[in-house]
């Protein structure tokens, strides 16, 4: 039988030889994966030069307004055995004129948006069209100082509307961003910016990710608002969609060429089973090339700060993980690992980190790959920090009892724990996936109408009390432990109430679940600015934040019969009572030095929607007894409390 460490030997040995083949295939990064330098639209001072790859086409032609789409007017001509290029005069094409490419190959003719298009967009009709954009971005920008403490706030642009609609990227930077600066947070990730066709799929079934979704606005309103946001301090991170594309033909890239394959697989292994989405093929380096060199466009052209990439798990197995409830060496090692789709994420890392030392890379993975986010020189893929994505699946499991049974403190730190503590996480209690169709915010699972009815800050109510208790105890407790960082979700950090729906025939293209009703988060007479007030106090707490920079955290108590967990890092030390009816008068909190200690911040304040059951100016002197060192504290039911050292 294989022991662990020999897996682990030959694990490292494949993520070796991995990072090896990357560094043969781009020994020089600066010359390397520029793509779009070579295939695309360039527009010059008295021309316009149309370049596309296209190996298996028959017959290539460009079409649009300014030549009443005649497919036989401007004919590319094929330069290489796989490039066809045309070039035009300036002066025929119209700013802001639509174009496309007619293609015609083994499986017939069609009209393509080309495959490196940076904007396109959609007629009354439903068609999408390249559009040609003489507008030059401005130089990219950078913030000031990148952060070590990664406080992320994930923002959907066209939920962010403040009515129902969908919002655009100039009220992102004219509005949201500075609530997201002012609420303490130091990065915004920014989804759904790929081109996609279908607006529900919430920007992951992506047409062209050289494109700019444009129901958000222009590319250069996309730049405004990550330049907005590089003013005020803030990180830009991407969401990276790069395991799957939509199928769609006339929008997508799919028999791009004429024929099966051309980015992707072919035959059954083509079609994802779980997304009904089309799979890229790793293995073909023009994949690779398109890709990689997709991140390197993003970071140059729109300055970027780094990128969340989507669907890991996918990409590292050829089952894309499908009916796993775990992992195993087998899969990390074995036949399932798809070491073409591993080769692409070294590569991607290699140059992001490259390209821009200080990128931020995040892995989505729930498989647990080991060294995904180790650094390549330890024989790591390279991301900085993975999710932590079995939390919020925690909660949501606890959600249905915890209002009458509270959180086993044994089975929470189960949850917390279960990562590689020799990589960085992002802790979070709930992200966009809790909040889509079929799932809710965590407060709306504990609550339900009751949002709408007994929310007012000076509300009776003890379910809602109570729930307002549990989510700032739940918040407390992954902030500080479940990670090297933290994310929330546009609107959860006031606790949101509903869930997120997109506009449907299926629902009648109603928006009243797609967007984000902001006006509750400043009417201090809700219930809503408590918890708002609570977020942003826990992420401007500096001394908790700081004790992310300690990985090694240790819980000298787990008492699940008093519902009582103690928890230390970096000399912070976290009080929680789980229970939702049991206060303790008299806890012996085991601290990690002698000392006096003092609150720096606590669920039990009024501000926050606690009952103010402790005195937040009182000074605790530590006692040695027995060997041990203790602080003497009231812990009141369904609380939290942080304790420093004076």
């Amino acid at each position: 039988m294989t022991n662990v460490s020999d897996d682990g030997r030959r694990r490292s040995g494949v993520i070796a030889r991995v990072q090896r083949l990357a560094s043969e295939l781009c020994p020089d990064i600066d010359h390397g994966f520029r793509w779009h330098h070579r295939i695309g639209v360039f527009i010059y001072d008295t021309e316009i030069v149309i370049r596309e790859y296209a190996p298996n086409a028959h017959y290539v032609s460009l079409i649009g307004d300014f030549n009443h789409w005649d497919r036989g007017q401007d004919p590319l001509h094929r330069v290489t055995d796989t490039e066809w290029e045309v070039t035009i005069d300036r002066h025929r094409v119209a700013p802001g004129s639509r174009y496309k490419l007619h293609i015609a190959g083994f499986n017939g003719a069609r009209d393509r948006v080309p495959s490196t298009c940076t904007f396109a967009r959609q007629s009354p009709n439903g068609d999408f069209s390249a559009i040609f954009d003489f507008d030059e971005l401005s130089p990219p920008t950078k913030v000031e100082t990148v952060t070590k403490s990664l406080r992320i706030y994930e923002l959907h642009v066209g939920l962010a509307a403040q009515a129902p609609g969908i919002g655009t990227y100039r009220d992102a930077a004219n509005g949201i961003v500075q609530r997201v600066k002012d609420a303490g947070y130091t990065a915004v990730q920014i989804m759904a910016v790929h081109e996609h066709p279908f607006y529900g799929s919430f920007g992951y079934h992506v047409s062209n990710p050289y494109g700019v979704c444009s129901r958000f606005g222009s590319r250069q309103d996309l730049k405004f608002l990550v330049d907005t946001c590089h003013s005020l301090g803030l990180m830009v991170i991407l969401d990276l969609v790069h395991a799957h594309a939509v199928k769609n033909l006339a929008e997508g890239l799919g028999e791009f060429d004429g024929q099966e394959g051309y980015l992707f697989l072919t035959g059954k292994q083509a079609i994802h089973p779980a997304w009904d989405s089309l799979v890229y093929n790793y293995s073909n380096t023009v994949t690779l090339n398109y890709l990689v060199s997709n991140a390197r466009y993003w970071l140059e052209t729109y300055g970027v700060d780094g990128f969340r990439v989507d669907g890991v798990t996918s990409i590292l197995y050829h089952d894309h993980g499908i009916g796993h409830k775990t992992f195993s060496e087998a899969d990390y090692d074995g036949e399932n690992l798809n070491e073409s789709g591993l080769l692409y994420l070294c590569l991607l890392t290699k140059l992001v980190h490259q390209v821009r030392p200080n990128a931020v890379l995040i892995a989505e993975d729930v498989s647990g790959f080991p060294g995904l986010a180790g650094h390549e020189s330890i024989g790591g893929v390279g991301f900085d920090y993975r999710l932590q994505m079995g939390l919020p699946d925690f909660f949501e499991s606890v959600a249905t009892d915890v209002m009458f049974e509270g959180i086993r403190p044994s089975s929470m730190w189960n949850a917390l724990v279960s990562r590689r503590f020799d990589e960085k996480h992002i802790g979070y209690v709930e992200s966009h996936d809790q909040a889509i169709v079929g799932g809710q915010a965590f407060i709306f699972r504990l609550l339900g109408p009751k949002m709408y009815t007994d929310m007012l800050a000076n509300t009776q109510s003890h379910d809602v009390r109570l729930a307002v208790a549990i989510v700032n105890l739940c918040k407390s407790v992954v902030f500080f432990l479940g990670g090297e960082g933290w994310m929330s979700f546009v609107g959860n950090e006031f606790g949101h109430p509903d869930w997120v729906e997109f506009p449907t025939p299926n629902n009648n293209d109603c928006f009243d679940y797609a967007y984000r009703k902001w006006y509750l988060a400043d009417n201090t007479d809700l219930m809503y600015v408590k918890l708002a007030n609570f977020d942003r106090a826990l992420m401007h707490q500096t001394s908790i934040c700081d004790a992310w920079n300690e990985s090694y955290i240790t819980a000298p108590v787990l008492d699940d019969m008093r519902m009582i967990g103690v928890f230390h890092r970096n000399g912070i030390v976290l009080i929680t009572n789980t229970s939702p009816h049991k206060s303790i008068d008299d806890l012996w909190v085991p601290v990690p030095v002698a000392g006096a200690y003092r609150v720096v911040l606590s669920t039990e304040n009024e501000q926050y929607g606690g009952y103010a059951r402790i005195d937040e100016n009182m000074t605790y002197h530590s006692l040695e007894v027995d060997g041990g060192t203790y602080v003497r504290i009231y812990a009141p039911s369904m609380s939290a409390i942080y304790l420093s050292q004076i």
